[in-house]
């Protein structure tokens, strides 16, 4: 769906466009969605530099929003529903009066996946393509960093195919049905989980004693301390049919909500309330929740669901799922289901921490639990000092939890690989080893606490127990997508590509947002395998300041693709920010867990980039 025009402008109005743009994404409906800020960054920018043919429904779906190769625009609406909410965003953003203060207005007309530039001044002439320009792309000044982007995207009907209603409105959650042993068996397991408290694992502060939950129902007593810092969550099934199929278990599916939510230990889970009444009044408060209603049609069911961030009311995400007559009990599977529906609404970089890092809580405590995450999201010594020292002083304060010795875990190792804000006298990965022992003893059965040891293990270069621990947290979680990402890079960093991709293809569809490090491990598993192509494309999305290892993909590639700016750029950026890393790459690799033989060509590929560029 590409329109016949061309925009053409001159050197000037280049620049008009990039300061634009760079105002548009720093603008409130941008700043808070990696989606929408990627997919206006790539027209844009393929506009500006002619490239019409690459402005197309598949093309934008791999390069800009990260969808796997074998997207077929055919049968997948995701980049059509996309574009209709950026339309969106830049109409409301172009009434602003904060647009009036930009050299031009970006447009993007129905029906057309190329911007449109209107000049903002007395005359309101539109660019077209009149001649070439006069100013090569490559002598734009670079936009403004998508570090500035936050955690993830401002979710409100983010989900792919889902399109965001004007008020909070009936739509429906992934559902089938399980087989009741296994339901049984996975409850066992996660009333495990949930039962190890403080109280038979004391932290090194003792916690502050129970109390209610503002809101709550008399008798719902949590510990004050988690409800500081773990978000609360309450589901509500909906039934509000006098009779149902036979083959719908209610009381099994109610089980396979509280598993699959349980699984994410990040968030304090309330439990599952059955109501007889369509948008029925929850039993409880919390800070999100979910509402699933089923309705009969004949022999089918229809599930409609949606989170909701209870201060306001605000829908943040809604889904709608029809399932009939399972062929038999081995295809009712309504955990995986349900399981996989939640991933983006609980996981790092998930919906609900879009919502936490933007403040909608306004919770410092709960606010600091996810700024680890922001800090991955795109790396800057600010945001990893933030970080680092808002969990320490939670620890001082009393909230010694599994998820904070995690968090620090991971911060510590990278004081180790990349020399993040290092302290006089501390030793960084024996620092990262302790609170990963520390977050182990605190929960033995928390994925992230075995996602930390992980962590710890492939930076000492112990591959056995890397290994074992990963396929241990995701035994736990196999759910949880932060966890199936990290496994899926490191196996790609030791040479075991076709395993690390299977792994990231399993949660492509389910990432919300796509950290720096994510990034750069899919360009790195597409130079492994020689495919120069993905290597273009990828490299041509990295922001050489999100990460040093981005910093080298962008060399690697812009080098192969005879960008020889973009070359100098990522040179630059490394000499100025990384000059470890420079000057010994292989040490830095082997810091990261990598294989010494995949260090080797990597190195390789990014000496052959001319040292001479970047001086």
């Amino acid at each position: 769906m590409v329109e016949d025009h061309q925009v053409n402008p001159s050197k000037a109005t280049h620049r008009d466009v990039e300061e634009t743009l760079a105002a548009v994404l720093r603008s409130g409906a941008f700043n808070g969605s990696a989606q929408l800020s990627d997919f206006l960054t790539f027209i844009v920018r393929k506009t500006l530099a002619n490239q019409h043919e690459d402005i197309k429904a598949y093309s934008i779906a791999v390069d800009a929003l990260g969808r796997s190769e074998d997207f077929d625009p055919q049968t997948n609406a995701a980049v059509r529903v996309a574009a209709g909410r950026l339309r969106q965003a830049l109409s409301a953003y172009n009434a602003s009066e904060e647009s009036a203060e930009n050299p031009v207005r970006i447009e993007l007309a129905s029906g057309s996946y190329v911007p449109v530039f209107v000049v903002n001044e007395s005359e309101t002439k539109t660019l077209s393509s009149q001649g070439e320009p006069t100013g090569k792309l490559d002598e734009i000044a670079p936009l403004p960093s998508l570090a500035k982007t936050p955690l993830a995207p401002n979710l409100q009907g983010e989900i792919a195919n889902t399109k965001t209603p004007a008020k909070p409105a009936r739509t429906p959650i992934a559902v089938g049905l399980v087989v009741t042993g296994l339901i049984v068996a996975l409850a066992a397991v996660l009333s495990t989980i949930r039962s190890l408290d403080y109280a038979d694992n004391p932290p090194i502060a003792k916690p502050a004693s129970s109390t209610k939950v503002a809101g709550s129902s008399a008798g719902t007593d949590i510990n004050a301390q988690e409800v500081m810092l773990r978000p609360t969550v309450f589901a509500t099934l909906a039934l509000p049919d006098d009779e149902y199929p036979d083959w719908l278990k209610l009381g099994e599916l109610r089980d396979a909500i509280n598993v699959a939510i349980a699984r994410f230990e990040d968030y304090k889970f309330l439990g599952t309330t059955i109501v007889r009444k369509e948008n029925a009044q929850p039993a409880r408060t919390a800070d999100y929740q979910i509402q699933l209603t089923a309705h009969r049609r004949e022999d089918e069911v229809r599930f409609y669901g949606s989170l909701t961030r209870a201060v306001d009311g605000e829908v943040l995400w809604t889904v709608q799922r029809a399932i009939s007559r399972p062929a038999s009990l081995t295809d009712r599977k309504i955990v995986d289901m349900i399981s996989r529906e939640a991933s983006p609404l609980f996981s790092p970089y998930g919906i609900i921490y879009a919502d936490i890092a933007k403040g909608m809580l306004n919770r410092p405590a709960t606010t600091c639990f996810v700024k680890t995450y922001q800090y991955f999201y795109s790396k800057t010594d600010a945001k990893h000092a933030e970080a680092r020292e808002c969990s320490e002083k939670l620890i001082k304060d009393g909230m010694a939890t599994s998820g904070i010795h995690s968090a620090l875990t991971f911060l510590h190792l990278d004081t180790y690989r990349e020399d993040r804000n290092p302290r006089a006298g501390q030793q960084p990965l024996l620092a990262a080893a302790n609170h990963a022992n520390i977050a182990l003893r605190l929960a033995p059965l928390s994925a992230r606490a075995h996602q930390a040891r992980f962590a710890v293990f492939k930076v000492q270069g112990d591959r056995a127990r890397a290994r074992a621990s990963a396929e241990r947290a995701l035994q736990l979680n196999p759910y949880d997508s932060d966890i199936i990402a990290d496994f899926g890079a490191w196996k790609i960093s030791i040479g075991e590509v076709s395993g690390g991709r299977a792994l990231f293809k399993r949660v492509d569809e389910e990432l919300i947002s796509r950290p720096a490090w994510l990034m750069f491990y899919k360009f790195l598993a597409a130079e492994l395998e020689g495919d120069r192509a993905q290597v273009a494309r990828l490299s041509r999305l990295m922001d050489v300041k999100r990460s040093p290892l981005t910093a080298m993909a962008v060399a690697i590639g812009a080098h192969q693709s005879g960008r020889k700016d973009d070359v100098k750029k990522a040179w630059n950026e490394l000499k100025t920010n990384a000059p470890k890393i420079v000057a010994d790459p292989m040490s830095n690799l082997l810091k990261r867990g990598f294989a010494p033989e995949v260090a080797q060509k990597l190195i390789d590929r990014f000496m052959e980039t001319d040292m001479k560029s970047g001086s």
